[in-house]
């Protein structure tokens, strides 16, 4: 290329003139290349049809010379025969006998024989001289497409300097960025001068040994230059890596080639010593791995329905652990506060039990309901007819296929299950004598696969339960029962606090019965029995809904929902994985984690910017670049080669390719089209294959979209930009970007997967609601422990459940519970469900009206009840906006100093 570096000052006209001169001089010269150009093309076909000829003539002589090997064969073996004739009738002495036919065929024969073995050798001289001669013609013919490619870099270089000359382009470079510009320049001729030493596949000649030779098509100099363009290089696409993924993971051990059988989804059972506490000492159980519990029992004979204790192996961190005493092979489970110590009796029997209470923490509600949904969306997005039909018939005859369904997924917590109060006689065991005769209320859980009662007037722990059933195990039976019963007059009207005389009369028999609805739950293996009782008929629905959905976490069903989202991937060709950041959040479709040039990890600041480690805010045109040193644009997705990082003006905006491939610049969201005009960094306007070419990413940008919109969780905002990044709204209805902006009004919005959805009318923050907070009482009822006035639309549970803790700490002297302990987490719930804490701030408070249930904890972790009086809390939004944002941003902080801990500890 020419370049013309201007400091300061004006042009002088002299200066013109000599270009205008160099222009000349360079006409001449392109002149002069077209035309070698032309004779070198015809030259070329020239040889190519020279090679066609002798080619053809080489053919011609191996078919020759083969018929020639035949006929020598077939005079051998006539030969051969005569001779064996003559042994079997040997000559006399008379001399006159060689005179005879049979002698006289025998030398004609000798004869023809070397008679053709002569042109046989003479024939192979002549296609040794005819493959040299093809050589010599291939050789030549390579050396001129060289030429041809380098005569035609040339011209594309002199037409360049041309243009650029005749348009009088100048442009202002300072001296570091001039000796950068003419780097790459010397880096780009250098890598086309390789490619054009590289013979051209559509000039290469086929191969003399080839049969069946295909005519060549005369070369034109369109053909040529069709044949120099480059395809727009493809970026890197973000790969699963499977291997890395089966390992420490439920593939690692049943492999992903064979169908599981139901003989190796059978819990692992066997005698263990256990040591409780820290100077305990050991003792010898028995335990069984149930779903995702560890069970332990006295002996092998003790009924599992009515354990010593259970652990939540989802719950717990698992590994080895020193040799304890005597006791060389130990393992540990932790468990919150609680810390339990296994001993095996050899190393094989610590690394079976250690892998599968590894693989039993996959055997969850969440696990098996966020696989059933990916392999469901992802499958209805796949565009391949066959491989669609193929996937969705292995989809709908799986039994996890209805916990993948959006109308169930979409309306429980991610950790499902539910929790309730119900009138029992407690465990019935088979020769067993049970004592109590009065039914009583105990809480009742379903929790992943099992499900637990708990008499908290024997034990506090959640650890102990009154009767465990493993619903997932198939040795279940379940019945619903309804009766019809005579209620007293406390069960008419709801308990005390009514007057007797005046609320009986004109009452009637039929006011006093009521339907009792019972579930019988039996365990077919050691016949225990569990009867639980309601009046509620709502109530006995929802359960009958969890029941039947416990029975289907398993086991079985977390492997083969993980085995079927790997062959989606493999078969739907969908081989992309939403990666994480440094930080662990979860990246944007199609994006990598970005680095500056100096390697500096770059983050996103709670308040949009992008910031390094030490919280420097980085410029918008900072170059970026994956852990390889890849460009990236300003989204953080590959950058192909054939492109550059695009800009609108007017505001400064960067452009990106969007899920639905339009080309878009936010915060304002503008749309660009085709012929409208894109910048480089400098602010020259890029060229339309520039653009062309950055469009590349689409397949994989909207491959990555489909994979994360089979990402089961819950936002907020269900709101997205045209790069598939979630979008945020301010409690005034504003639209705020990830940069922390204001999305403009004309901005378009989209769903999950990139299709462009109207903008909702009502954003921010709605009316005024008072919503109603209660508590559950150990009998099972609910007391109203206060209320709490929220922004409709607008306050999300965890702002309730803050405000809450806050105000009973610092306003009320109450902060205590009747257990005498403190205060210290709450449990929400929906329709009987517990809801995690990470769905808290993504659920609003106001799908709660009228009466949010909770449970109350102390910090213990104890269920306790609030003794204090009805509170009313008026919430601050604005407050609690503030506050969130600075929780945010000291979160932010924390884990960048973690972070750089983690990094000059490894260094």
């Amino acid at each position: 290329y020419f370049f013309k570096i201007v400091f300061l000052g004006k042009v002088p006209l002299a200066d013109l003139e000599a270009e205008k001169e160099k222009a000349e001089e360079l006409e001449l010269d392109k002149n002069q290349l077209v035309q070698e150009n032309a004779n070198l093309l015809e030259e070329i076909e020239n040889l190519e049809k020279q090679l066609i000829d002798e080619l053809k003539r080489a053919e011609d002589l191996k078919d020759q010379l083969e018929q020639r090997q035949l006929e020598i064969k077939n005079l051998e073996n006539t030969l051969r025969t005569i001779t064996v004739e003559e042994e079997a009738h040997p000559r006399t002495e008379n001399p006159d006998e060689f005179s005879q036919p049979m002698s006289q065929e025998v030398a004609r024969l000798t004869e023809t024989v070397n008679k053709q073995r002569d042109m046989l050798n003479k024939d192979r001289e002549i296609g040794h001289a005819a493959r040299l001669e093809n050589e010599k013609l291939i050789e030549e013919l390579e050396d001129k497409t060289r030429r041809l490619a380098l005569a035609e870099i040339t011209v594309i270089k002199y037409e360049n300097a041309k243009n650029k000359n005749k348009n009088n382009i100048t442009k202002t470079i300072t001296p570091n960025k001039a000796k950068n510009q003419a780097g790459k320049e010397k880096k780009r001729l250098q890598t086309a001068g390789e490619e054009a030493r590289r013979p051209s596949p559509a000039a290469r000649p086929p191969s003399p040994s080839t049969r069946g030779l295909r005519a060549a098509s005369p070369r034109t100099e369109s053909d040529s230059r069709q044949s120099s363009a480059r395809e727009p290089a493809q970026p890197p696409q973000p790969k699963i890596d499977y291997e890395s993924l089966r390992k420490d993971s439920i593939l690692e051990k049943f492999g992903s080639d064979n169908a599981i059988s139901p003989e190796k989804c059978i819990s692992r059972t066997g005698y263990l010593f256990q040591r409780l506490g820290k100077n305990s000492p050991f003792e010898k159980r028995y335990f069984v791995i149930q779903g995702p519990l560890l069970i332990a029992v006295d002996n092998e004979n003790s009924s599992l329905c009515t354990p010593n204790y259970f652990v939540p192996l989802n719950e717990s961190k698992v590994g080895g652990c020193p040799k304890q005493g005597e006791y060389e092979f130990c393992m540990m489970v932790l468990c919150g506060s609680q810390f339990l110590v296994l001993a095996t009796d050899n190393e094989n029997d610590k690394t079976a039990w250690m892998k599968d209470l590894q693989a039993a923490k996959y055997v969850t509600h969440e696990n098996i309901v966020s696989l059933a949904y990916f392999n469901i969306r992802v499958v209805e997005a796949i565009t391949d007819s066959t491989v669609h039909d193929v996937l969705s018939v292995v989809i709908n005859q799986s039994e996890y296929k209805s916990l993948g369904l959006s109308e169930y997924a979409n309306s429980v917590p991610a950790t499902g299950g539910i929790e309730g109060y119900f009138s029992t006689l407690g465990v019935t065991l088979p020769n067993v004598k049970n004592t109590r005769t009065t039914p009583v209320t105990q809480l009742c859980i379903v929790k992943n696969s099992h499900f637990l009662l708990f008499d908290y007037s024997k034990s506090e722990l959640n650890t102990e339960p009154a009767a465990s059933f493993y619903l997932g195990g198939k040795k279940i039976t379940i019945k619903y029962e309804s009766e019809e019963v005579q209620s007293t007059l406390d069960d008419a009207f709801g308990g005390g606090g009514f007057n007797f005389e005046e609320s009986f009369e004109g009452l009637t028999d039929s006011d006093l019965v009521k339907t009792k609805h019972t579930i019988v739950i039996t365990d077919q293996v050691s016949k225990a029995t569990l009867s639980i009782s309601t009046m509620d008929s709502h109530e006995v629905a929802r359960w009958k809904k969890a029941l039947d959905i416990a029975q289907k976490i398993n086991l079985e069903n977390a492997v083969m929902a993980t085995f079927h989202k790997e062959s989606i991937g493999l078969q739907g060709k969908i081989n992309i994985q939403i990666g994480e950041d440094i930080l662990g959040r979860p990246l944007d479709p199609f994006c990598w984690q970005p680095y500056t040039v100096q390697g500096l990890p770059i983050l996103r600041h709670p308040d949009g910017s992008s910031v390094t480690p030490d919280l420097k805010v980085l410029p918008m045109k900072e170059i970026r670049c994956d852990k390889n040193g890849r460009i990236l644009d300003y989204y953080n997705r590959s950058l192909p080669s054939d492109s550059v990082r695009m800009y609108a003006l007017e505001p400064l905006e960067p452009i990106g390719v969007g899920i639905n491939g339009g080309h878009y610049a936010y915060p304002s969201g503008r749309c660009f089209s085709a012929t409208d005009p894109r910048y480089d960094e400098d602010e020259i306007e890029t060229e339309l294959e520039k653009s062309i070419a950055a469009s590349s990413i689409l397949p994989h940008l909207k491959a990555a979209a489909i994979v994360r919109s089979g990402m089961y969780r819950r936002v907020r905002f269900p709101f997205y930009d045209a790069f598939g990044r979630n979008l945020t709204v301010t409690r005034d209805g504003k639209i705020i970007t990830p940069e922390g902006l204001p999305l403009a009004d004309k901005g378009d919005i989209f769903d999950i997967t990139g299709h462009k959805i109207q903008r909702p009318a009502n954003l921010g923050r709605g009316a005024r609601k008072k919503l109603e907070i209660q508590s559950y009482l150990p009998d099972g009822q609910a007391k109203i422990i206060g209320y709490v006035t929220i922004d409709q639309g607008y306050t999300t549970l965890y702002d309730v459940l803050s405000a809450l803790k806050k105000n009973i700490a610092q306003n009320t002297s109450q902060s205590s519970s009747t257990s005498g302990g403190k205060i210290g987490h709450f449990i929400p719930f929906i329709d009987g469900s517990p809801i995690p804490d990470y769905e808290r701030e993504t659920r609003v408070a106001s799908d709660f009206l009228p009466t949010l249930f909770i449970n109350i904890l102390t910090v213990q972790g104890k269920r306790t009840t609030f003794d204090g009086m009805p509170f009313r809390i008026e919430i601050d939004q604005q407050e609690i906006d503030d506050a969130n944002a600075l929780e945010k941003q000291a979160e932010f902080t924390k884990q960048i100093d973690a972070l750089m801990k983690k990094k000059k500890t490894e260094a």
